[in-house]
């Protein structure tokens, strides 16, 4: 459960601590129109950050109508309706990465916007940089891959579901039994691309286990892991986080693998 606080941004160890500070501004975090739906600087193209209360955080991340100060345990309910700024929902699931396992096919473009841009994936991508998106734009044509792809600046959630897993709709995506089932999905694909990575020998940074390495591909993707196992290489997710920060907290737990 402590990569559900970590990845949602709500812990149930820290209940008091909202219920304390209900009306007081002591959290940083991105200003949003919605939830998930962040407010970038027009100039930069950067998530803009302010200052705010806990109810005004539960706002930006959809769960206040959950919050029960007499109650506890509506925290763990609230983890799994979070939506953060980006879009990603509980574990912070993606859509690029339920497309993977096979739960959601994102939607296409039509020919109204351009006859030549007609049927292509649109869809979230959060290695775009980040002044990609001057001036209010929310959308951007990447045509170095084939075939090329329509990115947006969160996950929009515009697609279908699959119906894997019993998951037809973005509300089934809120429900926590699905969502256990996914994560537990999602760890074991990243396991598999990792394995590849390294030709089955996934090698361990001192004082790092497996648990660590797949926490950290949880946060930036396996092939960004592996960038960094390989080679030393940076990696960290659109808020800056970096996997090492990842591979040291996640250590020392059991995976099934």
């Amino acid at each position: 459960m402590k990569l559900l606080a970590v990845e949602s941004g709500l812990s149930p160890s820290r209940f008091d601590w909202y219920v304390e500070n209900l009306d007081v501004p002591v959290i940083s975090y991105v200003k949003v129109s919605r939830p998930g739906r962040c407010l970038r600087d027009p100039s930069t193209g950067q998530v803009v950050q302010v200052q705010m209360t806990v109810s005004e955080y539960f706002q930006t991340l959809g769960v206040i109508h959950l919050f029960d100060p007499a109650n506890p345990a509506c925290i763990v309910n609230m983890q799994y309706h979070s939506i953060n700024a980006l879009g990603f929902v509980g574990y912070q699931f993606g859509e690029a990465a339920l497309q993977a396992l096979g739960y959601y096919q994102p939607a296409r473009s039509d020919s109204r916007s351009s006859p030549f841009l007609s049927g292509l994936e649109i869809m979230y991508r959060g290695d775009v940089p980040q002044d990609t998106w001057l001036y209010g734009k929310t959308r951007t044509l990447i045509q170095t891959e084939v075939p090329a792809v329509i990115a947006t600046d969160v996950n929009e959630w515009r697609g279908v579901f699959t119906g894997k897993s019993g998951i037809t709709a973005f509300a089934d995506l809120l429900n926590a039994d699905k969502q256990e089932c996914i994560i537990r999905d999602l760890l074991q694909h990243n396991f598999h691309v990792l394995l590849e990575q390294f030709e089955g020998a996934i090698p361990l940074p001192e004082n790092v286990t497996l648990s660590g390495v797949l926490a950290a591909a949880h946060l930036s993707g396996p092939y960004g892991v592996a960038a960094h196992l390989r080679d030393g290489q940076v990696t960290a997710d659109e808020f800056g986080t970096p996997v090492q920060q990842y591979l040291s907290e996640f250590s020392g737990y059991s995976v099934p693998f």
